[in-house]
């Protein structure tokens, strides 16, 4: 799913860039040829002004425009691409195989998708085995069975895409305003972007979920030993849902059924109430019935997200599960968090990308870093691509 980077900045990564049906997220890192000392040098998110499902030539050319006043530097970007839109396996090799995973990778989703193999883009990892697999005999691929998470993108599914992330150009070669150098698994720009919080790297060693609250579906990525296991896309727990429910238990119109669940609070666990910024008297928004469609929402989230930890533990048994990360827009919902803990019994903590890498050492004290908002998760794991740790995706 790579494309080339020719005449990219080398002091700078691509630009993520995450257009979902109501907004747009971006992210750049300063320092990546580095290693060590990246860290986000510009993050802007903003709404859309068209929600059709792909952004026209005109909503680019703003969108590249924004980007450049917001201090965005270059043309390349990485993408994400939509559970939907992918064919996922799970494949289980021979005892003893000679044939490079990576060709068995293509061949089983070519068979799966009906395509031939030179009409797909894949990508793998070995999945990590269970304990009693382990303690049985190796797991090195050819000298014992293994598994390996397989996905892939059809080339004409990518084009579609490319063609409306690339349809705004400029001057006579009619070079695109924005050049898509890659396209991302949304699950794997999740996990990248949350690695530092992921066991190994944060003291944990069992099984941990991401969940994104996005408007129109929530993602739920469980990894384990650093790998993706696991993904999942839901509806029926999307913003989208629970704003619905907000307007019609409220009588609401949209933008207050938005303000009501996104609006500013002093702790993401820290019930708001009392008069709004904007001077909307309390009893318009009555907050304890707010309170009510929200722990309602996240009882059915935590419902759905028990489905995705069940099957990890099916199949890693010993793992426990320690750990939920929560990102999106909708996990600066007041109290979500701690709701979400509550009926999972699980830790659950709010990520925000500004947290994930430390600013430059010169930073001003007082100074508040760019990419406060866990909405743009997805955008700094694919501003983060082509920098993995070796074996995780």
């Amino acid at each position: 799913m790579h494309r080339s980077t020719a005449g990219h900045a080398s002091s700078l990564s691509p630009i993520g860039l995450d257009i979902t049906d109501r907004s747009v997220a971006a992210v750049q890192l300063a320092g990546v040829n580095g290693g060590t000392d990246r860290y986000i040098v510009a993050a802007a998110w903003f709404e859309r002004l068209d929600r059709a499902p792909r952004p026209s030539a005109d909503e680019m050319i703003r969108i590249a425009e924004v980007l450049e006043r917001q201090g965005f530097a270059g043309s390349g970007c990485v993408a994400p691409v939509e559970q939907c839109a992918l064919v996922t396996t799970n494949i289980e090799l021979p005892a003893r195989v000679d044939t490079p995973p990576g060709v068995i990778a293509k061949v089983e989703l070519a068979r799966s998708s009906g395509a031939a193999p030179n009409e797909i883009e894949a990508a793998y990892w070995i999945l990590p085995s269970p304990v009693r697999a382990r303690d049985a005999a190796p797991s090195a691929v050819g000298a014992a069975k293994g598994h390996l998470l397989a996905t892939g993108l059809g080339h004409a599914d990518a084009t579609v895409l490319l063609d409306a992330l690339e349809s705004a150009t400029r001057g006579r070669l009619r070079t695109p305003v924005l050049s898509i150098v890659a396209l991302e698994p949304r699950a794997c720009a999740l996990a990248r972007a949350c690695r530092p919080l992921l066991p190994p790297h944060a003291g944990h060693t069992g099984i941990s979920a991401i969940v994104e609250l996005g408007w129109a579906l929530t993602t739920t990525v469980v990894t384990y030993q650093g790998a993706v296991v696991y993904s999942r896309d839901d509806e029926s727990t999307s913003l989208a849902r629970l704003q619905q429910a907000v307007m019609e238990g409220l009588s609401l119109d949209e933008a207050l059924a938005d303000h009501v669940l996104l609006r500013p609070a002093a702790s993401q666990d820290t019930p708001v109430s009392g008069a709004e910024p904007d001077g909307t008297p309390p009893d318009q928004v009555p907050p304890d019935d707010a309170a009510h469609l929200i722990a309602e929402h996240a009882q059915a989230l935590a419902r759905e997200l028990s489905v995705s930890l069940t099957y990890a533990s099916h199949r890693y048994p010993d793992a426990p599960v320690e750990l939920v990360l929560l990102t999106g827009p909708g996990a600066v919902i007041a109290n979500l968090s701690r709701l979400l803990a509550e009926n999972l019994g699980i830790q659950v903590q709010t990520v925000r990308p500004a947290d994930l890498l430390a600013p430059p050492a010169d930073t001003p004290v007082g100074l508040v870093p760019p990419g406060q908002h866990p909405a743009l998760t997805v955008a700094l794991g694919l501003a983060m691509y082509n920098t993995n740790a070796p074996g995780e995706p």
